[in-house]
């Protein structure tokens, strides 16, 4: 009997051993030549592109494939042999998918963004780089972020069962404009060593199983995947973001756990956790005050749940302890919404506030703007403020020029343009955001802008055929671009000057080509660093007509 444990114990102890070699033996080595523009090292091996994450230019790795197909190898970075000069300390302990560059020096990345624009545009008519000006940055690249989504689910593998589940759990489109905040400390450093410390004093509770249902998660996605990542802190959000999600994580497990709770406060919570499916945060960094009476402005939480529809079902669907959590985390406007429809939106149609109001007060250039959720306002307050003054600055409009603003989301260029010219028309196809422009003009005391809800392509034809005519034009569309049909309206009016601000080069440059055939001609671009650590970078264009 002795003799046969042995001899199953040899087998499985060489099957190990010779999986173990045979791995060892897959191992590659590469030298990186350059970045993609999603920020993948990419190198080359016998005739076959490498993709490798999180390694840098001029740097000798060691990977792993994960993929291996006759034309591309994708894999997994083991080990950095000859490090590049631009490689810092991994700020991050986590890899949710949010950022591009956790070890690579902000000087890098941000000649990286340049590196990518000058070669995305240069065979654009027209274009040279002396008519790039280069890109503006952020003196402390980190905690900027004034918006998180945290996806809800549990991890059930300290119970054997699948590790998540996850009721086909939605990615946020916003990914690439998502998650990007960081610290006050000067050094990259000092970044990594407190996310260490912050990550030990966090913990993940681990080992706990709440009764066989597993941890409970409240965090992000890992890249590519729908597996929930629970992050110690995020050091792009700020600190009170970061205090809201762990600490409504660690009431729902110590709750349901029983903790020091009873056991109708348990299965309360657990009612609430099975059904919260998203946290949506909205609000000013730490430190920002409102002037008047020196209080935070009032920031917002929206709980996403899978079922209920109105108020009373509001109400009861959320714990007592839960809101007082959210407001003792600084935050004063807290309401649910109810999505149970499959695939990646956010929110639903039906909003209920429970504590306050629908929005959250916004700071942005000498003005406080109310913002509803569901409407789109910039996520970087520092680097936007940057952004606007140029674009208004390259439009230069006359006292008497009469302005349009498409794509003007809640109005925030629209009330800067309104300073310098008779009158502003703002085209905005979210309805709500429609009238936070509306109700924030009549806060502001604004008399000469003017808001109408619907798709541009719609709307402004039919202004022109009522007569408007515009001495400028800016445009802020999404990451689409623009419909061609917008394009030929504007070059039909023979608008003279046309600023042009897009969060993806892109479609950007496809637009401009558009322009340009219709009798444009580019001026300049300049690009704005709004999301650091990210591969995305935001450009506005100044066009003119053509002589």
């Amino acid at each position: 009997m002795g003799h046969q444990f042995r001899t199953k114990n040899s087998f499985f102890i060489s099957f190990a051993f010779l999986f173990f070699i045979q791995r060892l033996m897959s191992h590659i080595t590469v030298t990186i030549s350059e970045l993609t523009s999603e920020g993948t090292g990419l190198g080359f091996l016998n005739g076959k592109k490498v993709f490798v994450p999180g390694a840098f230019p001029g740097e000798t790795v060691t990977l792993e494939p994960v993929i291996d197909k006759p034309g591309y190898i994708s894999g997994r970075l083991l080990e950095v042999q000859k490090r590049s000069p631009d490689r810092i300390p991994d700020f991050c302990p986590v890899k949710c998918g949010g950022c591009s560059f956790t070890a690579l020096s902000y000087e890098a990345e941000l000649r990286f963004k340049s590196a990518y624009l000058l070669n995305l545009f240069k065979d654009l008519p027209g274009f040279s780089e002396e008519k790039y000006r280069g890109i503006t940055g952020m003196p402390n690249p980190f905690r900027y972020r004034n918006k998180a989504v945290y996806v809800a689910g549990w991890d059930n593998a300290a119970s054997g069962e699948p590790e998540l589940q996850n009721r086909k759990a939605d990615t946020e489109n916003e990914r690439a404009d998502k998650r990007n905040e960081r610290i006050k400390g000067n050094s990259s450093r000092k970044a990594a060593d407190e996310t260490e410390d912050r990550n030990e004093e966090h913990g993940e509770n681990k080992g706990r199983d709440n009764n066989g249902h597993g941890r409970f998660m409240l965090g992000l996605y890992e890249r590519d995947s729908h597996k929930i990542i629970a992050i110690p802190d995020c050091l792009l959000e700020p600190a009170w973001m970061n205090r809201a999600r762990i600490g409504l994580r660690d009431l729902v497990n110590e709750t349901i756990s029983g903790g020091n709770s009873r056991g109708e406060d348990a299965r309360e919570m657990k009612i609430f956790a099975e059904n919260l499916r998203y946290l949506f945060l909205r609000g000013a960094p730490d430190g920002e005050k409102s002037g008047d009476d020196d209080a935070a402005f009032r920031r917002c939480a929206v709980l996403v749940l899978r079922t209920g529809n109105d108020a009373a079902s509001s109400s009861a669907a959320v714990p007592e302890a839960v809101l007082r959590l959210l407001e003792k985390s600084g935050i004063a406007n807290i309401a649910v919404n109810f999505n149970n429809d499959p695939g990646n939106r956010i929110f639903g149609e039906n909003f209920q506030a429970v504590r306050g109001g629908l929005y959250a007060e916004m700071p942005l250039q000498g003005r406080v703007f109310r913002v509803r959720p569901e409407s789109f306002f910039q996520i970087n307050g520092e680097i936007t403020g940057l952004l606007y003054d140029k674009a208004i600055e390259l439009l230069d409009p006359a006292p008497d020029a009469r302005i349009a603003d498409l794509y003007s989301g809640i109005g925030t260029i629209s009330f800067r343009l309104s300073e310098r010219a008779r009158e502003t028309f703002g085209i905005e196809v979210v309805p709500e955001a429609v009238r936070d422009a509306e109700r924030n003009s009549e806060i502001f005391g604004i008399g000469n802008a003017s808001f109408y809800a619907g798709r541009v392509e719609d709307v402004l034809p039919d202004l022109v055929k009522g007569g408007v005519r515009f001495d400028g034009v800016i445009l802020d569309p999404a990451r689409k671009g623009l419909e061609e049909s917008v394009v030929n309206t504007l070059a039909a009016l023979g608008v003279p000057r046309i600023v042009y601000i897009s969060c993806n080069p892109k479609t950007q440059k496809r637009d401009m080509a558009w322009f340009i055939k219709r009798g444009y001609q580019l001026e300049c671009l300049y690009a704005f660093d709004m999301f650091p650590h990210t591969c995305h970078v935001e450009t506005v264009v100044l066009l003119s007509r053509a002589k």
